[in-house]
């Protein structure tokens, strides 16, 4: 992580270039000038985020990160009058979304070839021409005009680049392994008190885990939008965990050990959660050091969630669900994802050939007769057939299986990453 410090000029904005460029002087004129536009906003705003980092804060990061931290829940209240007893041989489980890509001793050797060439390449270009005829010129456009004056430059510093994407790209495998390695640490405690640990690769495997478990954590990288992803960089959908709010599931309670906590909390709707959920957030002392990261070395904190032995506080209500039933048969093998009414309720194997999945009865539309019914792959582009052959969609209302629709197909291709109205007038 810290290797950024190390090569000094531009690198604090290379992270988000691919280093995959036409061999034009346009792009590399564009390419500098946005990373050099983006050094001398950051250069800027330095002033606002000095930060203390005092003796006393590096022996507590040192013998006591969790107490950087805090564990908080939602929509408990304090008086514990809607605490209810969870039984002795409840599931518990951490499910771990981070890539556990293997690095090997070559990459290991390739990266302190590459940091010892981005050192050498960073001394030498911080003497070019080029930075001295900017430092009178911050506008974008002006930079574009100076970068044309000074073509050779330009095209050592595009190489400079290329030599600092695949730095990252070898830090980042690093940075996972070492990440793999302390979530194994940190979660000896929890097998010790028996807790599993699933190394999970996507969120319909997730899904699937969530739905047996009857107190869940989950780690997971999250962005400033408030996304969570999973270990194969996939954005979970906004509704997934909306999914688990009906009775048919076991979840009780939930932690979800992130960053950025609170803007996962909004987009994920967490407040309407009919389970408990926990999330973990800086001590406000500590917020302008930390801002909305949550370093992995506080991970003990979530000791408290499971010290909570016997009891959660929220009562899910018995709403009225429903079945829907899809029949088929696939060619391949890829998890899709089930949509009614743009809401997910829940994912299945194309290898199986009928799968039932229960959802909320008020996701269906009952004025109009019309719901819309989604099966994705997130990985596929949009039209493009997975070659799932649907036989038959029924919905059941209740468990009494009264029927509110039914469609038989002989057979229907491409019915994958299309919508597909589903009304009471198809039969």
């Amino acid at each position: 992580m810290y290797f950024l410090r190390i090569v000094l000029i531009l690198t604090l904005v290379l992270t988000s270039h691919s280093g995959f460029c036409e061999s034009t002087s346009n792009a590399q004129i564009d390419r500098f000038c946005k990373a050099y536009d983006q050094y001398v906003g950051s250069k800027a705003n330095k002033a606002d985020e000095k930060a203390e980092f005092t003796f006393g804060f590096q022996l507590r990061s040192f013998f006591s990160p969790s107490s950087f931290v805090n564990l908080q829940s939602l929509n408990i209240k304090p008086d514990g009058s809607n605490t209810y007893r969870l039984s002795r041989k409840r599931r518990k489980s951490i499910l771990v979304l981070l890539s556990r890509n293997n690095i090997s001793k070559r990459d290991k050797s390739n990266y302190r070839v590459t940091l010892k060439e981005a050192k050498r390449l960073s001394k030498e270009v911080q003497s070019y021409e080029i930075f001295k005829a900017l430092e009178s010129e911050y506008s974008l456009l002006g930079c574009k005009k100076i970068a044309l004056l000074f073509p050779f430059e330009l095209i050592k510093i595009d190489g400079y680049f290329d030599t600092l994407d695949n730095l990252q790209l070898l830090h980042d495998k690093i940075e996972a392994e070492k990440t793999i390695k302390l979530v194994s640490k940190k979660t000896r405690w929890f097998k010790e008190k028996g807790w599993r640990v699933k190394y999970l690769v996507n969120y319909q495997e997730l899904y699937k885990e969530l739905s047996v478990t009857d107190e869940a954590i989950v780690i997971a990288h999250a962005d400033p939008k408030g996304n969570l992803y999973d270990s194969e960089r996939t954005q979970i959908p906004e509704s997934f965990f909306i999914a688990f709010n009906i009775d048919v599931h076991k979840l009780k309670k939930l932690l979800v050990f992130s960053c950025y906590s609170n803007q996962v909390i909004e987009n994920y709707q967490f407040n309407t959660a009919k389970y408990d959920y926990y999330f973990v957030s800086p001590e406000e002392k500590y917020s302008a050091i930390f801002s909305d990261a949550i370093p992995l070395e506080s991970f003990w904190i979530a000791r408290k969630f499971g010290w909570e032995k016997h009891f959660h506080h929220r009562k899910i209500a018995k709403e009225k669900t429903c079945d829907i039933k899809i029949s088929g048969y696939g060619k391949n093998h890829n998890f899709l994802d089930v949509y009614l009414n743009s809401r997910y309720i829940g994912s299945f194997h194309s290898s199986k050939e009928e799968v039932t999945i229960t959802f909320n009865c008020k996701i269906l539309d009952n004025k109009s007769n019309n719901n819309f019914l989604d099966i994705q792959n997130v990985r596929t582009a949009k039209g493009s057939s997975l070659e799932y052959d649907i036989t038959s969609i029924k919905i059941f209302l209740n468990k009494e299986k009264e029927t509110f629709f039914e469609l038989e197909y002989e057979t229907f291709n491409s019915i994958v990453n299309d919508t597909f109205l589903l009304s009471k007038a198809n039969f």
